[in-house]
């Protein structure tokens, strides 16, 4: 894979919040259209453009890997924004853990479950997810709390309890049948 002459520079707002990376020649033009509040950054790299015919001189753009642009602040963006839902961050939420069974799991045996399905009006939102494996998916458990396991104090002891409990739950149900 080739290497890019250029990196990619991040831009942020006037007030230093991040805002995107942009490539090189995006920079120019925030450079040309004098769009660039301050610089920052220790790598700093020159454009080179056309001769000037009457000059001489070679026409340059000076940048650095963060340029700040100017303009409306991005700040109320990250105070109302909410991470995109995706198996990934859904199964790290949870920490790889069975909201059903308590079993931890790689993820290509992890599932994500609607604790109120669509079909019932539930919708596909964080609050109505949970990370699930697939057999308990198919046994149709009572979900259990994960806010628990998704504490970093998690051990793989607490883990275990819940697994034995569950174990225990199932043995008490098929006996009662």
């Amino acid at each position: 894979m080739r290497r890019p002459s250029h990196p990619w520079i991040l831009t942020l707002d006037a007030n230093g919040v991040p805002h995107r990376w942009v490539s090189w020649q995006h920079a120019v033009f925030y450079h040309s259209k004098d769009l660039v509040a301050w610089v920052a950054g220790s790598h700093e790299f020159e454009i080179r453009g056309g001769i000037n015919r009457v000059t001489g001189q070679q026409s340059f753009i000076r940048t650095n890997s963060i340029i700040a642009i100017k303009g409306r602040s991005h700040a109320h963006k990250l105070q109302t924004a909410v991470p995109p839902l995706n198996n990934r961050e859904l199964f790290h939420r949870d920490r790889s853990i069975c909201g059903y069974c308590g079993g931890e799991f790689s993820y290509q045996k992890l599932t994500r479950d609607h604790i109120v399905p669509v079909s019932q009006g539930g919708r596909d939102l964080w609050m109505n997810v949970v990370t699930c494996c697939g057999l308990s998916r198919s046994k149709s458990l009572p979900v259990h709390d994960v806010s628990e396991w998704s504490h970093a104090r998690t051990t793989s002891r607490s883990v275990s309890r819940t697994r034995n409990r569950y174990q225990l739950a199932l043995r008490v149900r098929k006996e009662a049948r």
